[in-house]
């Protein structure tokens, strides 16, 4: 399953809330139309706190990820390079979005993801992680 992951910042002039409902309500409604896409999550950030780890907070300041899963990166490339869709989700993305960088990510499961009425009780932490610097003292490759 390949990925295509959104680290999105709202516009500085959009309040939190009206960020929220755009992208979930009109965006989402644009964006789930992608060919081939088999899910689509939006991951709003409600917690900026850094819990539960020693490294100093990164200057990464996102409002929100979005996770968009295909079957391969092909079919990732095909809903999103060059065509009319893609054309229309750019032109969405810069009426609310203030920046949006795209990683592509392949995912392995650890641990199977719950039942919808378990899962609505969990908590979502998500990082982003860079490794050290060369020299570093981490561990080597």
């Amino acid at each position: 399953m390949t990925v295509r992951m959104g680290l999105i910042y709202k516009k500085p002039d959009w309040s939190l809330p009206a960020f929220d409902a755009y992208w979930r309500d009109q965006h989402g409604a644009l964006a789930k139309r992608a060919p081939h896409l088999r899910a689509y999550w939006q991951n709003a950030v409600v917690d900026k706190l850094q819990r539960g780890i020693a490294f100093a907070r990164g200057a990464w300041d996102v409002d929100g990820f979005s996770q968009l899963s295909f079957d391969d990166g092909k079919q990732s490339d095909k809903a999103f390079l060059h065509s009319d869709f893609a054309a229309q989700l750019i032109r969405d993305e810069q009426h609310f979005l203030g920046d949006l960088h795209i990683v592509t990510a392949e995912q392995t499961e650890v641990i199977p993801i719950p039942a919808a009425n378990v899962r609505a009780k969990l908590l979502k932490r998500m990082s982003i992680i860079t490794r050290l610097p060369s020299g570093g003292g981490g561990l080597s490759p």
